[in-house]
């Protein structure tokens, strides 16, 4: 029997356990949903959200674009270098083997090659898988470091962007920052190392 002014447990909605729960992406994003009405009434939960992901992975990338910002009229390097023109977006060795650090605006005034050949086969589609495994996948912060230690001609690190994180090929690693050596498995959270 119902108490009135009390909820039934069933009707309540989810609330995160911890506040790690609380600040990751993924409860954002499920705020945003139910803020916005752009996801789906089942997908009020971790859960439900991981579920959805896995069944449409095309329209669960979408609303992880639209999220994200993400315009499909503007370019993918335009979307990808839409963030504060001094923030670094890319730490990387000069010629002379020093490390070279680029802000958003560097880099929208010149592609280093590596950079651009990376992204010079990217589309929309891939854009929205990209913003859907960093933001819902990975859970990349804007403050975070990635180490990228995978192929130097990989798209996948370069998502980092779409949150304004920072990217570093190879090393030197640096304490705290996310390391990663291939792109995450769609169906597991990225590791901190």
């Amino acid at each position: 029997m119902n108490t009135p002014g009390k909820s039934t447990p069933a009707l309540k909605p989810w609330r995160p356990a911890s506040e790690a729960e609380a600040t990751g992406t993924p409860a954002l994003f499920l705020e945003w949903g139910r803020a916005t009405g752009a996801l789906p009434p089942a997908v009020d939960c971790p859960a439900a959200l991981q579920t959805w992901r896995l069944a449409d992975p095309a329209g669960c990338a979408e609303a992880a674009a639209r999220f994200a910002g993400l315009r499909p009229t503007e370019t993918v390097i335009g979307n990808l270098l839409r963030h504060d023109g001094a923030r670094a977006a890319l730490r990387m060795r000069d010629a002379a083997g020093a490390y070279q650090t680029l802000s958003f605006a560097d880099l929208r005034r010149s592609l280093p090659g590596v950079v651009a050949a990376a992204l010079a086969g990217l589309d929309w589609p891939a854009l929205t898988q990209l913003a859907l495994s960093h933001l819902l996948v990975a859970d990349t912060r804007p403050d975070d470091v990635l180490h990228w230690m995978g192929p130097p001609d990989a798209a996948w690190p370069l998502g980092a962007w779409i949150v304004g994180a920072c990217v570093v090929p190879g090393g030197p690693e640096v304490a705290g920052a996310r390391v990663y050596h291939r792109a995450p498995e769609a169906t597991q959270a990225a590791r901190r190392t």
